[in-house]
């Protein structure tokens, strides 16, 4: 009975974890779902870039940082906004299309690409 109880457990947990996906905060994706829980695939990013919008009251995923990144809204003005990247500390950490940046309002290196996601 015991080991019938772990195998329906493993069942369970095997299930539940093919439910996410299981690329965290600056891997590479296609869709949404391949991102962890939480996350989604932004595709505007060289080969899809897994991340979320963050703040005080939405933290990121563990190995990763709250970047404020200088884009445009629909009508072209300027805007900040803060989403999770991946901390870097040389261009080696980061994958092929990123380098290893210190954004303009941040004291923190992150894996960015060459232009503004």
């Amino acid at each position: 009975m015991r080991s019938r109880l772990c195998l329906l457990a493993l069942v369970v947990c095997l299930a539940l974890s093919s439910a996410c996906g299981t690329f965290g905060v600056g891997e590479a994706c296609q869709s949404d779902q391949e991102c962890l829980r939480g996350l989604y695939c932004d595709l505007g990013a060289p080969d899809g870039y897994c991340s979320m919008e963050c703040d005080e009251t939405l933290p990121c995923p563990r190995f990763s940082y709250c970047a404020t990144v200088e884009t445009q809204d629909p009508s072209g003005a300027p805007i900040n906004i803060r989403r999770c990247l991946k901390p870097c500390g040389s261009n080696d950490d980061c994958r092929a299309q990123y380098t290893c940046t210190q954004l303009p309002l941040d004291q923190i290196r992150v894996c960015f690409p060459t232009y503004s996601i």
